[in-house]
């Protein structure tokens, strides 16, 4: 059995204030790097073969007090970049809506097909995250793996996982620090078993089921 658990990164200040981050290369604030601590003592008993984490430094910021606990240097990967939000980085769903009302209300309509100006579609990362599931199954068929990475793009990790559509993926939401975890049978088989758990974490996270879509992730 293979065993996977994907982790969303800790919370940074742009979490905070509502902002889409995408590929903005924002770190942690001191929530996010608290959070990250509480992940290390929550897996310090875990045995990791492989740790996969997103180039970006608020991903690689989750992972210091992680990793001497594994003993492992995570594998960097861009396709699990978050979305790219394109001119809408670095901005609220408010401000979005206020400098482009038509594309904000039909985008909204439909995010897994349309994209934000010069951004990712919903499809666009399923279909990146799709190649990465397939590299990492091809490589492992058992043990245990971790997979740091953000809230978008994990919603389309586990879409994936689970035999779901791009479409999947919009209906999760992921909130800072918490640990999903899959597994998948010798048979093909897959489970679910753990999501959006945050019971590690010492002060409760944005709550990211508020939010519209998949702003400020």
């Amino acid at each position: 059995m293979l065993r996977i658990l994907a982790v969303r990164h800790g919370q940074t200040e742009w979490n905070l204030s509502g902002r889409n981050q995408g590929h903005a290369d924002i770190p942690l604030d001191a929530t996010g790097m608290a959070q990250a601590e509480d992940l290390a003592a929550a897996l310090r008993e875990e045995e990791f073969d492989a740790i996969y984490c997103s180039p970006m430094q608020r991903a690689i910021q989750t992972l210091p007090h992680l990793r001497p606990r594994v003993g492992l240097e995570p594998i960097l990967d861009d396709r699990l970049k978050e979305r790219n939000y394109g001119l809408w980085e670095g901005v609220t769903q408010d401000d979005a809506k206020r400098t482009h009302p038509e594309l904000f209300e039909t985008y909204h309509a439909d995010p897994t097909v349309l994209s934000p100006p010069e951004g990712e579609s919903g499809i666009d990362v399923f279909c990146r995250v799709g190649y990465f599931v397939h590299d990492l199954l091809a490589k492992h068929s058992r043990g245990n793996v971790l997979v740091v990475s953000h809230g978008g793009t994990l919603s389309a990790f586990l879409a994936v996982m689970i035999g779901g559509m791009p479409s999947t993926a919009n209906t999760f939401r992921i909130r800072n620090c918490s640990i999903s975890e899959v597994r998948v049978f010798s048979n093909g088989r897959r489970r679910l078993v753990r999501f959006d758990d945050t019971s590690h974490l010492s002060a409760s996270p944005i709550d990211a089921y508020s939010g519209v879509s998949v702003a400020g992730r």
